[in-house]
């Protein structure tokens, strides 16, 4: 970086002023590299390789608030209603439109075999070709519910995992209290990402880049120096340090640091 000092670096930002289209995003998108990786690589079952999580909830969800939210949900967020099609060129992106939807079904109670075998149904029911690559399974119980979201990990990641939560439950608040359906604007497309890393990775600036970065694959580095020359490096040596904080310093921890420097608690324990 050429400025690595914050304080530098924020003199020299600026706003672009540009704004984002707020339509839904259609057509063929370009792979990213590492979609690009996971066709050429994956020898295993390109169809199951999906990120999920199971919800519980405190009592009866309401279908409708659900449906509801969901149907929003795959309109605002583009990626969502992505397919995938093998061609004799090679893999295909393509984002369809409001048409596209996202599975869904009710389950009755079930016993703990049943449920666990209609979970894994649920998980390997994926399709790249035709979609959708967002499955939604809500399993009722006698007294609570249980909600199962499968996404396929060409869409999704850990970071787009929590957005999306918290949009369905705000979405699904929001139903339940006759308030309506508004989520945060749009952030640029992946369409429009993909579209300016294939400009950049065109551009003169990047292949003047070039040699330099060459060079740096075939220079010899030496390995990095280790704490112990001596030790196993096997895991069953591994140990770890914990200790607990008192109520006292906790309490301080959640309100009073905030107060004084107004910081989140996440931002103390990195710091610390």
């Amino acid at each position: 970086l050429l400025y690595p000092v914050l304080e530098e670096l924020a003199a020299r930002i600026s706003s672009s002023g540009r704004s984002i289209d707020q339509e839904l995003v259609t057509g063929l998108i370009p792979l990213s590299p590492i979609q690009q990786w996971f066709f050429t690589n994956n020898s295993g079952n390109s169809h199951h390789y999906n990120q999920s999580i199971l919800l519980q909830s405190k009592g009866r969800l309401s279908e409708a608030a659900l449906r509801t939210a969901l149907d929003e949900l795959v309109l605002h967020h583009d990626t969502l209603r992505m397919v995938y099609r093998q061609t004799a060129q090679g893999w295909v992106q393509e984002n369809l439109g409001r048409e596209q939807q996202y599975g869904f079904e009710i389950v009755e109670v079930v016993t703990p075999e049943n449920f666990e075998q209609h979970c894994e149904q649920v998980q390997s029911g994926i399709r790249l070709q035709e979609g959708p690559l967002l499955r939604v399974c809500l399993f009722r119980g006698a007294e609570a519910d249980r909600l199962l979201l499968v996404i396929h990990h060409l869409v999704t990641d850990g970071v787009s995992w929590r957005i999306l939560l918290e949009d369905l439950g705000n979405l699904y608040e929001q139903f339940l209290s006759g308030s309506p359906l508004q989520l945060p604007l749009k952030t640029d497309s992946f369409k429009y990402w993909m579209q300016q890393q294939l400009e950049y990775s065109n551009s003169t600036v990047l292949q003047q880049e070039e040699a330099w970065w060459s060079s740096l694959a075939i220079e010899p580095h030496p390995s990095i120096r280790i704490d112990n020359s001596e030790g196993s490096n096997l895991e069953k040596d591994r140990a770890s340090c914990s200790f607990m904080l008192d109520e006292q310093l906790t309490e301080q921890l959640f309100t009073r640091c905030y107060k004084a420097y107004h910081t989140g608690t996440n931002d103390i324990l990195l710091t610390a």
